[in-house]
């Protein structure tokens, strides 16, 4: 052997032993791992045990992406919110969003212990009990607000304009969930319905039912009221898309990992000729905003109100094995056309916006029975009135 085929040899021994693509191994779980252990066995508090740090592990993975839509729900939120597609429920019936640090009340479900109580859409919670809110977690909230049967839980609430804060004491209680709360008929020829959620498994069934009700009544064009509705099932969007729609895309799908999916109206529409206007405000979500965008796409409705929230993302649920459930972002979603409207929301055919002034008035004045006092339903109605004079 010579010297050139030694030098060559020990060459290629070091690119076998030593390859430069090799990646360096993952210390982090080992770092993780010593971590836990050091807290768990070393840490001044004894309450810092395997299932304290189990939590707090799961809640530092979840907070870290910065997505509020991605939640750990406590066994207790994942049997509530099972027992909100049932259309039954325990607690108060208030769901909100959080702005500028403190939640802000987006939807009261009827008949519900906020409902009878007179808390309404876009109040502040500056307290509950005696916690104040500001900068707190939807997770933080979420285990104020809930609590046993018969339970009380007292509210601090702003309202716009008002010089002091009202107060309201909520106790927790069973309700039923009414997903088609109102109907109504105006000048003998406008159907109206109003849809406040998309969670229910009756919620396309009563949509149905509405439809024929006020069709029953006399009506030749129609009202779907999508505002402070913050969305729900996908399911549920594309069937009710598809009472409207007698073909065509509803919305497509993109999940990491998977195909997109694309979904079809599905055969079972009822209502598809005379005219149909949707009301929408900002806080029209999610589900919501897949019925108005595609319905909108299509030229099948005219949309009324104010530009909606633009939440443009799916969450799926998983359950986990202590009884808890992992509710994640798992993918985007686009209308018929491709269009994302995620943080853009979808523009109204008409734009009719409300002072804050008029919104707390509007909420006041339970004005679907007097849509003098609601702008947006009066240009609604006003939309029905035109369409049909086109028929």
């Amino acid at each position: 052997m010579n010297l050139i085929s030694i030098g060559l040899f020990l060459v290629v021994a070091c690119l076998v032993t030593t390859p430069t693509w090799a990646k360096k191994p993952d210390t982090s779980r080992q770092s993780f791992n010593q971590v836990r252990h050091l807290l768990q066995t070393r840490y001044m508090n004894p309450r810092v045990n395997s299932k304290f740090l189990n939590t707090a592990a799961i809640s530092g993975m979840i907070d870290s992406l910065g997505d509020p839509h991605t939640q750990h729900l406590s066994r207790k939120r994942y049997r509530q919110l099972k027992q909100r597609y049932v259309q039954k429920a325990i607690g108060v019936g208030i769901h909100y969003t959080i702005q500028d640090g403190y939640p802000i009340v987006t939807h009261v479900d009827p008949n519900s212990p906020a409902d009878t109580s007179g808390v309404n859409p876009f109040d502040k919670l500056v307290q509950i009990n005696t916690t104040h809110t500001e900068g707190l977690s939807e997770r933080e909230i979420n285990s104020l607000l809930m609590g046993r049967k018969n339970t009380q839980v007292t509210l601090e609430i702003r309202r716009f304009s008002a010089a002091k804060p009202h107060f309201a004491t909520l106790m927790r209680r069973h309700y039923s969930i009414e997903v088609v709360p109102e109907t109504l008929l105006f000048y003998d020829s406008i159907g109206y319905i109003r849809l406040t959620s998309f969670d229910s498994k009756s919620t396309v069934k009563s949509v149905r039912d509405a439809v024929i009700k006020v069709r029953q009544q006399g009506a030749q064009a129609i009202i779907l009221d999508l505002r402070n509705n913050t969305g729900g099932l996908l399911k549920n969007a594309v069937a009710i898309s598809s009472l409207f729609l007698k073909k065509g895309i509803i919305v497509k799908i993109q999940e990491r990992g998977k195909k997109k999916r694309i979904y079809q109206a599905n055969g079972h529409s009822i209502y598809t000729q005379a005219p149909l206007v949707i009301l929408v405000n900002k806080t029209s979500a999610s589900a919501s905003e897949i019925v108005a965008g595609s319905l909108k796409e299509h030229k099948r409705a005219i949309i009324v109100g104010e530009t909606t929230f633009g939440k443009g993302t799916i969450q799926r649920l998983r359950a986990l094995k202590d009884g808890s459930a992992l509710l994640f972002t798992a993918g985007y979603y686009q209308l018929p056309s491709g269009t994302s409207i995620q943080g853009t929301g979808i523009k109204p055919d008409r734009i009719i916006e409300l002072s804050e002034e008029d919104r707390l008035l509007l909420l006041l004045s339970e004005s679907s029975s007097h849509p003098e006092k609601d702008l947006q339903l009066h240009a609604a109605i006003d939309m029905a009135l035109l369409e049909l004079d086109k028929h």
